[in-house]
């Protein structure tokens, strides 16, 4: 169960960094975690999986590359999809986290 999703709620403006971040307080090493983010009227723009940074600590994050272009002034929702099992290349089964949201500002 993926808890403390940061940023979350539509006033918590995304960091410079572009990190988000999150909570999974389960004593289980993940194979991966697959991040997702959406506009509010659910067209998808962004969905990378990669690996966990620290397979220890409950803590994880994961930054947004600057090459991804958001529109300032709009808020998005993300959520994480953990150890996703896959088949021939296709998503079977995972985990997924409750939706979160960001305001992202250009600064």
């Amino acid at each position: 169960h993926i808890s403390l999703m940061s940023p979350n709620g539509q006033g918590e403006i995304l960091n410079g960094d572009r990190d988000l971040s999150w909570r999974y307080p389960i004593d289980v090493e993940m194979e991966d975690y697959c991040l997702t983010i959406v506009e509010l009227n659910s067209n998808a723009v962004f969905r990378q999986s990669f690996t966990p940074g620290d397979y220890v600590d409950v803590n994880e994050s994961k930054s947004i590359p600057v090459s991804f272009i958001f529109e300032s002034g709009e808020v998005y929702k993300w959520r994480i999809d953990t150890g996703a099992r896959y088949i021939n290349g296709l998503e079977t089964a995972a985990s997924e986290s409750h939706w979160a949201t960001f305001l992202y500002i250009y600064e």
